[in-house]
């Protein structure tokens, strides 16, 4: 498994989710998840990974950056209404 490799994850409650492999870092395996937008972390000890479409298709570093960006565009937005509702 490697940056881009599209898995699957399931949780031993039958949660799935369906993503993008970022890293491994303590432990964890970082899923870029596909329908949230989102950074799942799962442990490889209770998740069960299985591999996918090993093509990698997907950028991780460009999805990781777009996630970054569309969190700061909203914390913009709601810092600048907090800021404007001060001033009135």
């Amino acid at each position: 498994m490697g940056p881009g490799d599209l898995i699957t994850a399931t949780w031993p409650d039958g949660s799935k989710v369906v993503g993008i492999y970022a890293r491994s870092e303590r432990g964890y395996v970082v899923i870029l998840d596909l329908q949230k937008n989102k950074e799942v972390n799962c442990n490889m000890r209770t998740v069960k990974l299985e591999p996918g479409n090993q093509n990698k298709i997907y950028d991780a570093d460009k999805i990781v950056r777009t996630i970054q960006l569309t969190v700061a565009f909203i914390w913009g937005c709601l810092l600048g209404a907090c800021l404007y509702w001060i001033a009135i």
